[in-house]
């Protein structure tokens, strides 16, 4: 058997993300790394926070950006109800009228134009924020692989970069991954003008399952979405506006796990097929390919998603970037992640999906 990777795919989801940050603080202290992390939007930048330097303080280079990142216009308490729920939603109108200091302010005509195409926000702060905490020579380094999701605004394709495959990733990549429109505007790399990764793949796992370096790997794949496609029915018009967006982000993933786990089930039958032809037709490429896909790996897939308390600023809480919300999701992450963790691993060979549901 091949060596077993560790890999982290972090979904997109702007404040939600903090989520992440305690996700992977419950890995770190379990003592795993990752080999690969493949990321988009908020999740492109957790994951170059983790991978622009010293592994052993990734957690310190996440605590303190999302430290900064909190913004409490109006402080709310870490209990909930009424008044938690008033809390958040002022936090989070401040932010989308006045921006979040550490990340993004509201453009003025007297700022700098950086795409063709107009965007609500100004990222510049995010990158200031970047260029502080992160080393690129690390991120590209090779130390552990980051690919980074986004999407061609013209075409709808999703666009990889990869440092495995000699991309090099900066600031400009991660602007790109997390232009979210009409929010944030696309950012032209090359000759491609792209937008936020989200808007095909939020969490791009089929760029590692789909990878022929990984291909005779076992894989334990912690995918870290940041919407949730089961929960409670909503009861409330606010309700309504909120779960709206969890099922459009949330089911984009599991549809497209369960494609990835037919996808699995067939290459595994044509293989057992292919096994059975004479010895002179397994030369052909296309059998020798299938035979190859026979003694294909295990991958454990632990399905993680964010799943808010009642009191979020519904539809808008992508912007709620309070304190006590932050800390929050931050400890929602840690223990769905701990959660996780205790699985043993899968003992089947295959697509593996265990959702967690704490």
């Amino acid at each position: 058997m091949e060596e077993s990777l560790d890999v982290l795919v972090l979904a997109g989801g702007v404040a939600l993300g903090a989520y992440q940050a305690g996700g992977y603080a419950a890995y770190a202290a379990a003592g795993r790394r990752p080999a690969w992390l493949a990321a988009s939007s908020i999740g492109a930048v957790n994951a170059v926070l983790i991978a622009g330097g010293p592994l052993d303080a990734a957690c310190e280079r996440l605590d303190a950006f999302w430290t900064r990142a909190a913004v409490d216009a109006w402080p709310g308490q870490r209990s909930h109800g009424l008044f938690r729920h008033a809390a958040n939603w002022t936090n989070t109108l401040t932010a989308r009228l006045l921006g979040s200091p550490s990340l993004f302010r509201l453009r003025t005509p007297l700022d700098p134009v950086r795409s063709e195409v107009p965007g609500l926000y100004d990222p510049s702060p995010l990158v200031a924020q970047l260029d502080d905490l992160v080393d690129w020579e690390r991120v590209n380094g090779g130390e552990v692989r980051v690919t980074i999701g986004a999407t061609d605004a013209e075409t709808g394709e999703a666009v990889r970069f990869d440092t495995a495959l000699g991309h090099r990733i900066g600031a400009d990549h991660l602007l790109a991954s997390g232009a979210l429109l009409p929010d944030f505007a696309p950012v032209r790399i090359g000759e491609r003008l792209l937008a936020d990764g989200g808007l095909s793949a939020n969490a791009p796992f089929e760029a590692v399952l789909h990878d022929e370096a990984t291909a005779g790997a076992d894989l334990t794949l912690f995918v870290l979405d940041l919407f949730a496609r089961d929960g409670a029915p909503p009861l409330t018009l606010e309700g309504g506006d909120e779960r709206r967006w969890d099922l459009l982000f949330g089911n984009q993933s599991w549809r497209r796990i369960e494609a990835l786990a037919r996808e699995e089930t067939l290459r595994a039958a044509l293989a057992r097929l292919a096994a059975e032809l004479p010895e002179e037709r397994r030369a052909d490429s296309v059998i020798a390919t299938l035979l190859r896909e026979a003694r294909r790996r295990s991958v454990d897939l632990r399905y993680l998603s964010y799943r808010g308390p009642p009191d979020e600023a519904a539809s808008q809480k992508m912007f709620d970037f309070s304190r006590a919300s932050l800390a929050d999701r931050r400890e929602a992450g840690f223990d769905d992640m701990a959660a996780a963790l205790a699985l043993p691993p899968a003992d089947s060979p295959g697509l593996t999906v265990r959702p967690i549901r704490r």
